[in-house]
């Protein structure tokens, strides 16, 4: 029973950073009180939709789908950089990619029924670098419409080799805060804390 004493600082992932956060934001200091902190409620990721199924009145979905193409806009609308396919099918970009002037990422997905816009706001560098075009990734998150299109922003990207999504079945959503966020405690670490 000492074992749920234990300071969450010593869990792999969160260190006495995170560890000061969760105690601030939530309450959370030791083992026990981790594993007593429950989802308000869950998702179930165990299913992937083709995207000629996705409309905005669907609650979460999950999407396996291959990179067609990035976008980095700057702030006043206009392209920075274009990553497109080339003719040897090797990514090909257009532009330099300057993400101190971009506003916003744009990435084209498709599946064999169709394709879908992501879209970023914050993470861009990151996400611009590892979405390259021709690779395929699990994409979860809420579709919207959009001027007459739709899209999904900020979702959650997997790779399928993790499995994570794929096999994911119920997922805890967790009671968070800005702070939490910032600090890099989202509710797919909340997780993966909870189960070890």
């Amino acid at each position: 029973m000492r074992e749920l004493e234990t300071s969450i600082q010593y869990l792999p992932g969160v260190g006495p950073k995170r560890a000061a956060l969760l105690q601030k934001d939530l309450g959370i200091s030791t083992l026990g009180e981790l594993i007593r902190f429950y989802p308000f409620r869950y998702i179930d990721r165990s299913g992937i939709l083709p995207i000629a199924e996705l409309s905005a009145d669907l609650a979460y979905v999950q999407v396996k789908a291959r990179v067609v193409s990035e976008t980095l806009y700057a702030k006043g609308g206009g392209i920075l950089c274009q990553v497109l396919p080339g003719q040897d099918g090797k990514p090909a970009a257009k532009g330099e990619p300057r993400f101190n002037m971009a506003q916003r990422l744009s990435v084209i997905v498709e599946d064999a029924s169709g394709r879908l816009e992501l879209v970023f706001f914050k993470g861009i560098k990151w996400n611009f670098q590892r979405l390259v075009p021709g690779s395929v990734f699990i994409f979860f998150g809420k579709p919207q419409d959009f001027n007459g299109r739709l899209n999904i922003v900020h979702p959650e990207v997997d790779s399928p080799q993790d499995g994570t999504a794929s096999q994911g079945g119920l997922t805890g959503v967790y009671s968070s805060t800005e702070k939490l966020k910032n600090g890099g405690i989202t509710g797919k670490v909340m997780c993966k804390m909870q189960t070890g």
